[in-house]
C-alpha cells in the first residue's frame, strides 16, 4: 500500500471515530471532499520533500551560475553589506554593552520596562509590553552573544 492510501485511510478512520464519539454524520459527498483535500495535501507534501539528490546542471546552467558568481564580486552594495555586518557603520546607532553574562532571557512584560514607550507616533498605548517583542528579542540575542543590553536600551535608538 502506498503512502497516500495509508494517510487517507488513517484520516478517514479518525473522522469515523470522531463521528461516532461526537455524533457527527458525514454524507458521502463530505467524505469525497475530505478525501480529495487529503490527497491534495499529500501531493503538495510529496512535491516538496527534501532530497539528497544532486541535480545535474546543463552546460548552460553552469555558465549562468558562473556569471552570477562573477557579478557578486562586482556588486558594490553586496560588498558594503558585508562590511557593515562585520565592522558596523557610522549610520548605525552606537550603544554601550555591559559584561557578557551568557544566555539571557528577557520578558517584554517585565515590570522594569513594560510601560516604557515603544512608539514613533507618540501613542501612549504603544509600550514595550504590547509592542516590544522586536527589541526584547534583539536584546536577548545581543546580550547572549556580545554583552548585556536591556530592551529599553535596545529600542532607544529607534524611538
Amino acid at each position: 500500500m502506498n503512502k497516500k492510501k495509508i494517510i487517507v485511510s488513517v484520516v478517514i478512520l479518525l473522522l469515523t471515530v470522531a463521528a461516532v464519539f461526537f455524533g457527527i454524520s458525514y454524507t458521502e459527498d463530505d467524505v469525497d471532499k475530505i478525501t480529495e483535500g487529503i490527497e491534495t495535501v499529500v501531493n503538495i507534501i510529496e512535491d516538496n520533500m527534501s532530497t539528497t539528490e544532486i541535480p545535474n546542471l546543463t552546460q548552460e546552467d553552469e555558465q549562468s551560475l558562473a556569471v552570477q558568481e562573477a557579478n557578486v564580486g562586482k556588486n558594490q552594495g553586496f560588498e558594503q553589506q558585508g562590511q557593515v555586518a562585520y565592522k558596523g557603520s557610522s549610520k548605525t546607532p552606537r550603544v554601550s554593552l555591559g559584561k557578557y553574562q551568557g544566555l539571557t532571557y528577557y520578558s517584554q512584560v517585565d515590570s522594569r520596562w513594560a510601560k516604557h514607550p515603544y512608539t514613533i507616533i507618540n501613542d501612549p498605548n504603544q509600550d514595550i509590553a504590547n509592542y516590544g517583542c522586536g527589541p526584547t528579542c534583539a536584546a536577548m540575542i545581543v546580550s547572549s552573544i556580545k554583552g548585556t543590553i536591556t530592551p529599553p536600551e535596545m529600542r532607544r535608538p529607534f524611538c
